[in-house]
């Protein structure tokens, strides 16, 4: 069965590539009551959670864009991702100097320091997410120097990109929403995600064995896989920070307290 098509990816917002959204990067002028003075503070976390849902949907635009570039090995979509992923960091950069002065000039409560504290690993998550879609991307870019047309590698993906494409808009849901509920959910479904990667690999693997002469592009549906996966485990990464930014918690401690499977503590049964 071939792998199930979407729709084109809807463009990235039109800006000049090496630029900043204004959530980030505008300077704004000192509120009254002096730089650390609460409006002051107030007006930084506005901005850093402005330009870290700016950031997250960027993120999720160039994961579906690299999904499609797989799918259809369409190197217009790749070199897109490939593109837009400078942007990313530059807003990578500029997130992470918000944060850095918020926790050296901010006066903030103990929910304001916990939402900074899971910025800085969510905007770096972000960022590693969208550099395995760029990964994703240069393997497309590579498999289309080889005559493979008969390498049905990508309809062993169909599943799973289904499932990656909605732990990364999921994230970002739980994110803008600060939703607890969403990112335990997500959590959950990682485990599901790194068991289809298991089985795609030693498919692929059997495939390459079979017809040797695919190694090559074989090799590059590999390499795509892992890097599907690893976009799993950092979506579940910004879940975690997610459920500590909401809830205080960290979920590592709960998950060693329960036994795989059950219910996370936020979901009734």
């Amino acid at each position: 069965m071939a792998a199930k098509r979407r729709s084109k990816p809807k463009p990235h917002r039109a800006k000049a590539s090496g630029t900043v959204p204004a959530e980030v990067a505008a300077p704004r002028a000192e509120a009254p009551g002096g730089a650390g003075g609460e409006a002051d503070v107030n007006g930084k976390l506005a901005r850093l959670e402005g330009g870290l849902a700016a950031m997250a949907e960027m993120v999720e635009r160039n994961v579906d864009t690299a999904v499609m570039a797989l799918i259809d090995r369409n190197p217009r979509f790749a070199y897109e991702v490939i593109s837009f992923d400078i942007d990313v960091d530059e807003m990578e950069i500029e997130t992470d100097r918000l944060c850095l002065d918020l926790l050296q000039n901010g006066r903030m409560d103990q929910s304001h320091f916990r939402f900074v504290a899971a910025a800085i690993k969510i905007n770096n998550d972000l960022e590693r997410i969208s550099d395995q879609a760029v990964t994703i991307s240069q393997h497309v870019l590579n498999m289309l120097k080889y005559d493979s047309t008969d390498a049905d590698g990508g309809q062993l993906f169909a599943e799973l990109l289904d499932r990656i494409e909605v732990m990364v808009r999921q994230s970002v849901e739980a994110l803008i929403d600060r939703d607890g509920r969403l990112a335990w959910q997500i959590i959950e479904e990682d485990a599901l995600v790194d068991a289809r990667c298991r089985e795609i690999i030693a498919s692929l693997t059997a495939m390459t064995e079979a017809r040797p002469h695919l190694a090559s592009v074989m090799a590059d549906f590999l390499q795509a896989a892992l890097a599907l996966e690893r976009i799993g485990d950092q979506a579940t990464n910004i879940a975690e920070e997610v459920i500590y930014m909401a809830e205080g918690k960290v979920v590592k401690h709960h998950l060693r307290e329960s036994h795989k499977g059950r219910l996370s503590p936020t979901r009734k049964g």
